[in-house]
Parts: C-alpha cells; sequence; structure tokens
C-alpha cells in the first residue's frame, strides 16, 4: 500500500474537473454488457470492436482492429494535435 504526502494544498486542475463532469453515466447492467463484451472479444483475433466511438472524448486512442496475426491497430478520435 502507498500512500501520497503533500506539503501544500493541491489544487485541481480545472481539465480533470472538467474531464469528470463529462462522463457518460450509465446504470450497473448497461456497464456489465458493456464490460462482458470486453471480455468475450480479449482473445478474439481478426475482429472489429463494435463500441460506439462517438461517446469517446476527443483525442482518445482506440483500438480499431486486430487482425488474423493478432496484431492491434488504434485510431485516435478527432480533433486534437497528434502526440
Amino acid at each position: 500500500m502507498f500512500r501520497i504526502f503533500a506539503r501544500k494544498r493541491v489544487q485541481m486542475d480545472q481539465g480533470i474537473i472538467m474531464g469528470f463532469r463529462s462522463r457518460i453515466k450509465l446504470d450497473p447492467e448497461e456497464y456489465t454488457r458493456r464490460m462482458n463484451v470486453r471480455e468475450k472479444d480479449y482473445e478474439r483475433k481478426g475482429f472489429s470492436p463494435k463500441d460506439a466511438v462517438g461517446e469517446l472524448a476527443p483525442g482518445t486512442v482506440y483500438l480499431d482492429r486486430v487482425d488474423e496475426k493478432w496484431r492491434r491497430f488504434y485510431k485516435r478520435t478527432e480533433n486534437t494535435p497528434k502526440l
């Protein structure tokens, strides 16, 4: 177990606060359904996830597809500079 101590009061960045407030709220059943789909897809090859990319925040990197050789291909959502 780790602990972090700060000598001064830590101020939260407004971007972090806005990120928390902009999260999508799901009921437990929908969350469980989505997690079950991800668990089933974890060891598959030759597939593309069916998740809604429109729900992701700008600049989020997401899995686009996995080919037959288990290579994973990623994409980034729009409206952000590339790293």
